[in-house]
């Protein structure tokens, strides 16, 4: 069945002063061709709420500076074919960011924008932490 491992960081992507949680869990079940899942958290009362799912994330993470609804966009690599790819603009809708980063609403990096990468591994299976699961 393989291992899942994840990795994580935290930014404040809404402005608000408390950091949000940005994570990827990698395993056999949770990666393709395409990518792995990603997620968005935000801090709530109760603990972390999701914000985001999203499937086809290839790190690295770019938090850019520019912004939509307040949230800082996100620029992930997205793999076009089993020979191209590029980078995509994920804003944030006032809901959420898109769930898949190779079709609209999610849009083509165009031009240089300015950002922070995080979640800079390699989606390889020792990579990141294991995740505990129950047996």
């Amino acid at each position: 069945m393989g291992s899942l491992r994840y990795a994580y960081d935290r930014v404040d992507l809404n402005g608000d002063g408390s950091p949000e949680i940005v994570a990827t869990v990698q395993g056999p079940y949770t990666c393709g061709t395409g990518g792995c899942n990603f997620y968005v958290f935000r801090n709530g009362v109760k603990g972390p709420t999701l914000v985001t799912r999203m499937t086809l994330f290839r790190p690295p993470l770019i938090v850019a500076e520019q912004k939509h609804h307040g949230w800082k966009d996100l620029i992930v690599n997205v793999r076009q074919d089993a020979g191209h790819g590029g980078y995509a603009v994920l804003s944030f809708d006032g809901r959420g960011y898109p769930s898949n980063p190779s079709a609209p609403p999610a849009q083509p990096l165009r031009h240089p924008i300015k950002g922070t990468a995080l979640l800079a591994m390699k989606p390889e299976p020792n990579q990141g932490l294991p995740l505990p699961c129950a047996p």
